[in-house]
């Protein structure tokens, strides 16, 4: 019994210790930096990166400020539409898939990080808010021209190939994501950050991230 309580403050003590010197590092230096790298998933897994800037406010929550770089993908849909020859005065069909679309995204966001507790694991929330800024391409398959044959007259053409190819708009695309992750002490200044977060980006695709990085 002895042995159990010697530990045990032996264990609180030495995380006291940690407290403070987490609370002295934040003291002396109330700006910090991050740099995390991992995946997204939706229907499809991909890249991202980030880099983060932080400044403290008050001893457990810390302002934040991130740019970083995505590749998203979304699924695509099948096309029937028609095209007009001049060459052969008629009009002939057309049928294709748009695979997926990918999307490059430089998103920038502002946001809150809420620390529960400083010890050796230190538990935090985050939320974010942005802009993405981004470019989009489109993969086309099964491309085929006169599928459903040629016709002299629009009029004579299927229902089903009368339509116009569908417009895609680019749209602007905020960013909100919500998150949970833990820091480990690596060095005096050094930590391993590990973090979830669901991020919805509108006009694109919401995703579930998994980041892996270091904060200084």
């Amino acid at each position: 019994m002895k042995k159990i309580i010697f530990i045990s403050i032996i264990f609180l003590f030495a995380n006291e210790i940690f407290a403070q010197n987490y609370q002295d590092k934040i003291n002396l230096y109330p700006f910090g930096f991050g740099l995390l790298g991992g995946i997204n998933t939706s229907s499809f897994i991909s890249t991202s990166f980030i880099i983060e800037g932080r400044l403290n406010l008050i001893p457990n929550l810390n302002s934040k400020m991130s740019i970083g770089y995505s590749t998203l993908y979304k699924n695509g849909y099948h096309v029937n539409t028609n095209y007009y020859s001049d060459f052969e005065n008629r009009y002939g069909t057309v049928a294709y898939d748009i695979d997926r679309f990918r999307y490059s995204t430089i998103p920038i966001s502002l946001g809150l990080e809420y620390i529960f507790t400083r010890q050796k694991f230190t538990p935090y929330t985050t939320f974010d808010v942005g802009y993405n800024f981004y470019e989009y391409k489109t993969e086309e398959i099964n491309y085929f021209v006169g599928k459903d044959g040629y016709y002299d007259s629009f009029n004579q053409l299927p229902e089903l190939y009368k339509n116009q190819p569908p417009k895609i708009v680019k749209d602007q695309s905020y960013r909100f994501a919500i998150g949970v992750g833990t820091l480990y002490k690596l060095g005096s200044t050094i930590f391993l950050d590990i973090r979830y977060a669901y991020q919805i980006n509108t006009n694109l695709v919401n995703t579930h991230q998994f980041l892996i990085g270091i904060q200084i």
